[in-house]
């Protein structure tokens, strides 16, 4: 990505200030100080034409956005659909999802 130059910024502000501009989403979570990663919810599925089944875990984050984690089973292969997230990203949001779990055995 690269940095946006002053004519681009004018663009984007006129654009704004004449209301051509939408926002999906929560604006606010995107220009929030960086946070921990929250589960917002969990969705589960099975068998399919596509994949042995899996879970579909949604996630944000302030200062980041949001977006999800889709784990499913194809040729016997646990795999995830990580919306080019790293590895760092997808372990904070598996420690979070444990967080959003009710544990039935605490110890």
């Amino acid at each position: 990505m690269s940095e946006a130059t002053p004519e681009d910024r004018e663009t984007i502000k006129r654009c704004i200030e004449e209301g051509r501009v939408e926002f999906a989403g929560d604006i606010a979570l995107f220009s929030a100080p960086d946070g921990p990663a929250e589960v917002s919810s969990v969705e589960c599925w099975g068998k399919n034409k596509r994949n042995d089944g899996g879970f579909v875990v949604n996630w944000i984050k302030p200062g980041c956005g949001f977006g999800q984690l889709t784990f499913y089973l194809r040729d016997g292969k646990l795999r995830c659909q990580n919306e080019t997230m790293g590895p760092q990203f997808c372990k904070e949001v598996m420690s979070a999802l444990i967080d959003f779990t009710e544990l039935e055995d605490q110890r």
